[in-house]
């Protein structure tokens, strides 16, 4: 891949600090939004390090991309100060009331607009845990998407990842570019000097409304956040039995045990065979219990 065709972008976002203090109104029915301070998401921050570290070794540009109002500026800023070359904010004041679908209409759009090869964020919001907008963005330009990755490799047309599993265990995941990668964990982000930040202030920031996009407010809003039915399963006519734990175990480890299925986690294991050697392995697995005549 030339350098030239390395075109990051990262989606930075904006989310309440979880840590008091915070003004309790309505006879303390509810949190006084005005008086909760606000930060750029921890894991963003990780996934823009890494992103800078793909782009010092294999060159080309970096944008930093947020929605919302003028508040964002101040992070993207950030990005700015950090080493991004381009700071884009996606504004309009009908975006208020869009769902996570009709937002993706939209940061899809800036997407296929940007067309990047890879496109970062973090895996987790601080403030409320999954974010399902940046991975239907990505499914909505086609674009696969990896999550939960620790590191990330861009070799041969494509980027191979190392991610996570729901048990602990680590995957090896190889996928074509353009790509969409959220990391987790929190990367020791650099500082920027003081002249960078100095200079991220005047900064330009490009802000793009339904014009700059290309959209019409019924594409965007209600049109966008129709969900159309796939397709529905029935429950199975016989529940799954799970083994009774240990009685043994104390009693912290039986619960997490049933709410695992069973299934112990394995950590740090790291899957190295291609589809092919993981079928045969598997039959052969199968056929040594028995599962296979």
């Amino acid at each position: 891949m030339a350098n030239d065709e390395l075109n990051i972008v990262v989606l930075l976002r904006q989310c309440r600090d979880p840590r008091p203090p915070a003004c309790i109104k309505n006879g303390g029915h509810a949190i006084n939004a005005r008086d909760v301070r606000t930060m750029l998401n921890p894991s963003d921050l990780g996934a823009l390090e890494k992103a800078l570290q793909l782009r010092e070794k294999h060159g080309g540009l970096l944008t930093v991309l947020a929605i919302g109002s003028k508040s964002v500026d101040a992070h993207l800023g950030t990005g700015l100060s950090m080493g991004a070359e381009r700071a884009v904010r996606i504004r309009d004041r009908s975006l208020g009331g869009y769902d996570d679908a009709g937002l993706s209409r939209v940061l899809s759009r800036a997407f296929d607009i940007l067309s990047p090869a890879l496109i970062c964020t973090g895996n987790v919001m601080e403030d409320r845990g999954f974010d399902p907008l940046f991975p239907l963005a990505a499914a909505r330009s086609g674009i696969p998407c990896v999550q939960n990755v620790v590191t990330a490799t861009v070799q041969d047309g494509g980027v191979q990842t190392l991610k996570t599993t729901d048990h602990g265990a680590g995957q090896l995941v190889k996928t074509p570019l353009p790509a969409a990668l959220t990391f987790t964990g929190r990367e020791e982000a650099r500082y920027p000097s003081i002249d960078a930040l100095v200079q991220a202030v005047d900064a330009h920031i490009e802000v793009w409304g339904r014009a700059e996009l290309g959209l019409k407010f019924m594409n965007a809003s209600q049109a966008g956040t129709t969900t159309r039915l796939a397709g529905y399963g029935t429950p199975r006519p016989d529940p799954v039995r799970v083994v009774t734990p240990d009685h043994n175990l104390p009693a912290f480890e039986r619960i997490l045990s049933l709410l695992a299925g069973g299934v112990t986690a394995r950590l740090g294991e790291v899957h190295h065979l291609s589809s092919d050697e993981t079928a045969d392995a598997l039959l052969a697995l199968f056929g040594k219990v028995g599962l296979l005549p």
